[in-house]
């Protein structure tokens, strides 16, 4: 068996920033969502930003997960720079449906 290399119709690719949140900072995120999604244009995505998606905060953690359609996680640290937002890195992942049982699809030869 060989993990197919295609992606499939109903996955997309997003990129996330991770950011360091300590418990006494959570009120700031409530105002860097507020400024990133005005600074990236939660709109229509343009072809020289990225276009915020959404986030999720981990408090156990201390950790903030921000979610952006873009071309690259350098298009996103810049946008993430220019919005005074301190990450700590940006990666690329893929989103399965939530129709999806097993996150590994494969198929036989």
């Amino acid at each position: 068996m060989t993990r197919s290399k295609q992606p499939q119709d109903d996955e997309f690719t997003v990129l996330i920033a991770e950011l360091y949140l300590p418990l006494s900072r959570r009120e700031q995120l409530l105002k860097d969502v507020v400024r990133v999604r005005r600074d990236t244009g939660a709109g229509p995505r343009e072809r020289t930003r990225p276009r915020y998606l959404g986030s999720a905060y981990v408090p156990e953690d201390e950790t903030c997960f921000l979610l952006f359609e873009g071309s690259d996680a350098t298009e996103v640290g810049r946008a993430l720079d220019a919005a005074a937002i301190s990450y700590e890195r940006v990666v690329q992942a893929t989103c399965l449906p939530a129709g999806v049982t097993h996150p590994l699809r494969v198929r036989t030869q």
